[in-house]
């Protein structure tokens, strides 16, 4: 049904371990005591390198109560843009206000492979537990998109991890689950990523197996949510360290944090955002189960289900389920046959699809703008991972056609799909195909002349006077027929 959420990279459980042997260095890196450094308390440093010997660095947060003996929590963040200041500055305030350390990696990329960030990630744990003073029963870690991939696989890695805060992307492996000590799990994802199914199954899962945490949906796409709702995923770390006796109970705390997060919920009502509201309250029932009495919360869970606005909300959210799983369903048959058979005639179709879909995005409708959202990700997913298969795979020169022509439809910026375009028409002899797309090429915003004359297999058009002429056209100069007052 739903199989595109289920493509999970496979893990190679030798490197697993290989990268568990680190954990020995780790060991004997704790044994020999944090070594003596100087750094700014209650502000985010920047640009500290890992180690005399590597080019890794990071930003790192100290609190105000830190005072370089007593061990404290860690949370180690990485974002999947290596944007290691800004997102150490998200997690700043409630660092301060729970009393965490954060260390804040600058070398996650979504370029790199899994193995490289993860042997980056390793390596900054590792040194940074020889340099500052860090409670060993808690420490976390956090990471958005690629950064969330490598946040979810660590504790394969370090078997006694507090938690994991992933935001927008994850990389579970439920099949070596059983090797892992359950850890507080807290998701974070926007309700317009294709990710939403695949995090909201995987967060059931999580749970089934007895690992606590809760999955927070924001409106939005991929991207860091609001420093409150990093607050509340916190809180969660901090809640379930109360828990199991990991961290002493906090009176004052507790009573921020349940304000915190009542208040995140009443501004959720008062927005009319009553689903988010009435799930958001749902997960504080089992957050602050055992540590505070959470009569009110179900008071106002009871209020909240009898709103006619938010019955009238449901009603209209399982109309838009229906519809979306109608056209998934649709998107992923007709886009496999429509290569398979290169079916040309369908590329009107498919942009078709896109336009309306981009026309629900600006509506009112906030249920029918997310699916829309959700489905045009899932197309731009579909595209590249149709390009990896008709590369790997033996398909006709027709199929690999019309599959980097739809990559032009869902992105009018993949200047690499133009270029393959005008090469497989120029070998199939279809000029007027490879003119067509260069010119709208040029349209989007391509600007690099020399590489235009450089596109493998098109020695038989970029001698052409028009292919030249259009150039000329849009960059205001060619390199032959430069003279020519005139197309003929």
């Amino acid at each position: 049904m739903r199989q595109l959420l289920f493509l999970y990279l496979d893990f190679d459980n030798a490197y697993l371990i290989a990268m568990r042997i680190l954990l020995v260095f780790l060991l004997f890196a704790l044994q020999m005591g944090a070594q003596e450094k100087s750094f700014k308390i209650g502000v985010v440093t920047d640009s500290l390198m890992v180690s005399d010997t590597l080019n890794d660095s990071y930003a790192l947060y100290l609190p105000t109560k830190f005072d370089g003996k007593a061990a404290l929590p860690v949370i180690f963040v990485f974002d999947g843009e290596g944007r290691g200041k800004s997102a150490a500055r998200l997690f700043q305030p409630p660092a301060e206000q729970q009393g965490y350390i954060i260390v804040s990696s600058n070398d996650i990329r979504k370029e790199v492979s899994l193995e490289d960030n993860l042997t980056s990630a390793v390596r900054l744990v590792q040194e940074m537990s020889k340099t500052i003073p860090m409670d060993l029963k808690n420490v976390s870690f956090a990471g958005f998109a690629e950064g969330a991939k490598v946040a979810t696989s660590l504790p394969l890695i370090f078997n006694n991890s507090h938690g994991v805060i992933y935001v927008g992307d994850q990389l579970f492996n439920f099949g070596m689950a059983e090797d892992v000590k359950p850890f507080t799990a807290v998701g974070i994802v926007g309700n317009q990523q294709v990710n939403l199914g695949l995090m909201e199954m995987s967060a059931i899962q999580l749970r089934a197996m007895g690992y606590p945490g809760i999955l927070y949906v924001f409106e939005g796409g991929l991207e860091w949510p609001d420093p409150g709702l990093v607050t509340s995923a916190m809180g969660d770390l901090t809640l379930e360290a109360i828990k199991s006796k990991k961290r002493s109970y906090d009176t004052a705390l507790v009573s921020q944090l349940y304000e915190q997060d009542i208040a995140r919920a009443e501004k959720l009502i008062s927005t009319g955002d009553f689903l988010m509201a009435h799930n958001f309250l749902e997960g504080l029932t089992e957050k602050y189960k055992g540590i505070l009495p959470t009569g009110g919360v179900k008071d106002r869970l009871k209020e909240l289900l009898k709103s006619k606005d938010f019955r009238e909300q449901r009603e209209l959210f399982q109309e838009v389920q229906e519809k979306e799983e109608r056209l998934w369903n649709d998107f992923l048959y007709y886009y496999d046959e429509d290569i398979a058979t290169a079916n040309f005639e369908n590329l009107g179709w498919w942009n078709f699809q896109k336009l309306e879909l981009q026309k629900l995005t600006e509506g009112e409708n906030k249920a029918e703008a997310a699916m829309a959202y959700r489905l045009l990700d899932l197309l731009e997913r579909l595209t590249r991972e149709k390009l990896v298969e008709v590369e790997k795979e033996d398909v006709s020169l027709e199929s690999k056609l019309l599959a980097y022509m739809l990559a032009t439809v869902f992105d009018q910026k993949n200047f690499e799909a133009y270029k393959k375009v005008i090469s497989l028409s120029t070998m199939d002899n279809d000029y007027s195909t490879a003119l067509f797309f260069l010119e709208e090429m040029l349209k989007n915003g391509f600007k690099d002349l020399d590489a235009l004359y450089e596109i493998e297999g098109t020695l038989g058009i970029k001698l052409n006077r028009e292919y030249n002429w259009i150039i000329k056209k849009y960059l205001g100069s060619s390199r032959y027929f430069e003279n020519a007052t005139s197309l003929y």
